[in-house]
């Protein structure tokens, strides 16, 4: 992983030292009293230039102002003058607009815990109290904070609590953000939630806003009105959850499918059921299954005052002008929870908007992304909708030029689908460019490690190659082919495969989908054949398109099936009518080159036919006796019993790899593995070793298969993780594979391979990609099983020139 220092990082470590060589060349001569008033003219020139939104270069006049401060407070003797400087530098840091907003908060909160830490060795408790709670505030403050940290918070506010008189405005501020580290802690769930907790919570922000007014205190009232709505949606939650699980375990109707999947909890069948009833083998949502309406409606009764509070909110918010965007957008976001009990509420543009104008992109991305999700069903065509996704790609591109690599891997965690949906709907809105950018600004970075642009200067550009780039993903409202070709960007949308209809044919309970667990040999037949049936428009939309060369990128369930072996398309590829590629995506391909001729001229075949606790494949042995027979002597070629440690070696010291034995997909990717006769080989050890391979086989079970559970879209399998440590091909298989199709693959893949490299000389890459095509070929001709032929699919970059 990358380790360099980010734009935010840089910046304020320039800050700290402009404000200490102002410190060090300021020097003023000059009697006491002209000290005092030189002090007074820079404090108000400092405080009346801090507001939010400051840009960098205020940001930096200002900040050599207070080093010239602290350097009069010093020439006073004055403690307390001297270090209030580096408080105002804290502060001064939470203002400015800075590329990653949590990083610019853990530096402040550094800084103002600095100065607390000072003022406790000047015998000033007072202020250290204040600094300690602004540091506090600052972690509190973060989109994305540590349970380690929100601990450290609420720790350091219980301690200065105690140093506040009792009742005082500073008391107040203590106690209100006691209030909301207790909350953000309950929302981490390292505070267990409950009726008394959230009451508690509540009554800390009415106290303190109690007193703010009592002293006729200038505190932001929508900061404590956005609190108040917060805590409300949270505990919302946590009482929906309570109610459901309570009526889902009243339904006598729910026995029968209790004892089908008993590892299903009732209420996660009755979600199931309202959400997608297809799933279960129910054509619509049975009438017992309860209505959200009547679960909103039972939860809101137990929280006392609960449209009071709202109502309240909402009347601050819309009759002061000085209410928080954030606020309207925690009240949009409450209102959208009781859409099916009030009505959806409309989408809040204007906020977003604003957020926008101030270039907070990390804010834009986190609300932008919560809000118009909820529209994800809706059908919404306005032009603002357009423009609020489009500006979430722009500010993806933002944050990914600026930020290092572990941020960037947060953000793309914590909203896969939200991402995959917001470039759905561009989709559907015919926005292809966008639609096309924000999927190659999302798909497969954690991956392989290349989430970061801030030191490339690499920026989202139009393919100019011929081949057609599609990425081929869904969204609760239809498929969508997402294309780029020749400059240009265009695509198609099937609204009949939707979520609905793709979740029951890859996850399904009844009857069992590809990927449902369990299922046997006929179970899964069944489901590759619904799935190939839904599947033809799309097939036969992305033949019509007359592109000689197609580079596939599957985004969703589509990650999990061979899109290359549907309808017509195999007979094309073999006839040679379309080549056909699949890799993440366009600009992941663009990092790598396609090999032409071997190296080292070496081939390393790893076999793992007898290892302990799973089946013996006797035709695995034979096949890999084969294969290093059948080599030709040009080839150095040797035979070895497979262990993770000799896969990743044979990795970095070879042209060509085999692999035969056993594998495993594991829902979640990074631990699917190979299975070798010296314990697992799993995807988290082959991404952090480096390979430099033209080709790896694996002719074992699902080394193909990124069951799409976590890590969404990140196109992971054993099969991609070697290619995304730098295999420039590899095979690998959908599902489970028998001995013999296994055998009979690679007798007809190296048959070919050696005769087109040694024989005809052909370009590695050439020779490889045909080996595929007549490997496929051979099978089907051998197998009339779809289950047999269609499992062995290739990653790996297009070709130039296959056509000669």
């Amino acid at each position: 992983m990358t380790n360099l220092t980010s734009p935010t990082t840089k910046f304020l470590d320039e800050l700290e030292l402009i404000m200490k060589t102002a410190y060090e060349e300021f020097f003023f001569q000059g009697s006491e009293q002209e000290a005092v008033e030189v002090g007074e003219r820079l404090t108000k020139r400092t405080r009346s230039q801090m507001v939010r939104g400051m840009s960098p270069e205020t940001v930096q006049r200002v900040t050599k102002m207070l080093g010239q401060r602290a350097k009069i407070g010093s020439f006073l003797k004055n403690v307390t003058e001297e270090i209030s400087p580096l408080d105002d530098l804290a502060m001064l840091i939470t203002y400015a607009i800075l590329p990653d907003r949590d990083e610019a908060r853990r530096h402040a909160s550094r800084i103002f815990y600095r100065a607390g830490d000072q003022f406790i060795a000047a015998k000033d408790k007072k202020s250290a109290a204040i600094s300690f709670t602004n540091s506090a505030l600052c972690t509190l403050e973060l989109f994305y904070p540590t349970k380690d940290e929100l601990w450290s918070a609420h720790k350091t506010l219980s301690t200065t609590r105690e140093w506040r008189q009792k009742g005082s405005v500073d008391s107040a501020y203590n106690n209100f953000q006691l209030s909301l580290a207790t909350k953000k802690l309950v929302d981490m769930g390292e505070i267990s939630p409950s009726p008394e907790i959230f009451q508690e919570i509540l009554r800390g922000f009415d106290r303190a806003h109690q007193l703010f007014h009592k002293h006729d205190h200038a505190f932001d009232v929508g900061t404590y009105h956005r609190n108040i709505v917060e805590t409300l949606t949270t505990w919302l939650n946590w009482q929906r959850s309570i109610a459901e699980r309570d009526l889902a375990n009243s339904i006598p109707e729910l026995a029968p499918l209790h004892n089908q999947w008993p590892a299903a909890s009732n209420q996660q069948l009755v979600s199931t059921l309202r959400v997608n009833p297809s799933v279960l083998g129910f054509d619509q949502t049975p009438a017992w299954v309860p209505q959200q309406s009547t679960i909103l409606s039972q939860s809101i009764d137990q929280i006392p005052h609960f449209d009071d509070r709202l109502d309240a909110a909402r009347n601050f918010a819309y009759s002061h002008p000085d209410a928080t965007d954030e606020l309207e957008l925690g009240i949009n976001r409450l209102r959208g929870i009781l859409a099916p009990l009030r009505g959806q509420p409309p989408l809040p543009f204007d906020e977003l908007d604003a957020i926008w104008a101030t270039k907070d992109y990390e804010t834009y991305v986190s609300r932008g992304l919560q809000e118009l999700s909820i529209s994800a069903t809706a059908k919404e065509t306005s032009h603002r909708y357009g423009q609020a996704l489009s500006r979430i790609r722009e500010a993806i591109l933002s944050v990914r030029l600026a930020w290092p690599e572990e941020r960037l891997h947060g953000l793309l965690r914590r909203y896969p689908e939200e991402l995959r949906f917001a470039a759905c709907e561009l989709g559907r809105l015919q926005q292809w460019e966008d639609a096309f950018h924000l999927l190659e600004l999302t798909r497969g970075l954690i991956a392989s490690n290349s989430a970061s642009l801030m030191h490339s200067g690499e920026r989202t550009s139009a393919p100019e190659d011929e081949f057609m780039w599609i990425h081929l993903t869904h969204s609760p409202t239809g498929t969508y082919a997402i294309c780029a070709q020749s400059g240009r960007y265009f695509g198609a949308e099937f609204p009949q495969l939707s979520g609905s209809i793709l979740a029951p044919l890859f996850s399904g309970f009844h009857p069992p989908g590809l990927l449902s667990p369990g299922g046997s040999r006929e179970t899964r037949r069944d489901s590759v054949v619904r799935i190939s049936a839904v599947l033809i428009p799309v097939v036969e939309w992305i033949l019509n398109q007359k592109s000689k060369t197609v580079v596939l990128h599957p985004g969703g369930y589509f990650q999990a099936f061979p899109i290359w072996s549907v309808g017509p398309m195999p007979g094309a590829i073999e006839r040679g009518d379309i080549f056909l590629f699949q890799v993440p995506s366009q600009s992941l391909s663009a990092t790598k080159s396609n090999p032409t001729a071997p190296g080292k001229n070496s081939l390393s075949v790893q076999e793992a036919a007898t290892v302990a606790y799973q089946n013996p494949l006797p035709l695995a042995e034979e096949e890999c006796s084969w294969i290093v027979e059948s080599a030709p002597p040009s080839l150095a070629s040797s035979l070895e019993t497979a262990t993770p440690g000799s896969i990743l070696q044979a990795g970095r010291d070879n042209d060509f790899v085999h692999f035969a034995g056993h594998s495993s997909s594991h829902y979640d990717p990074l631990q699917s593995a190979l299975h070798t006769y010296a314990g697992p080989l799993t995807v988290e050890k082959i991404l952090s070793s480096p390979a430099k391979a033209q080709l790896i086989v694996l002719g074992s079970c699902e080394s193909g298969l990124p069951q799409n559970f976590q890590l969404q879209d990140e196109y992971l399998s054993v099969q991609s993780a070697f290619w995304y440590s730098g295999v420039s091909y590899v095979a690998g298989t959908h599902w489970s594979v028998g001995d013999r199709a296994a055998a009979e693959f690679a007798t007809a893949f190296y048959g070919m391979l050696f005769d087109k490299i040694f024989e005809d000389d052909l370009p590695v890459s050439h020779a490889i990609y045909l080996s595929w095509v007549k490997a496929v070929g051979t099978l089907r001709e051998s197998f009339t099983d779809h289950l047999d032929w269609a499992a062995f699919s290739l990653v790996g970059n297009p070709i130039d020139g296959l056509s000669n």
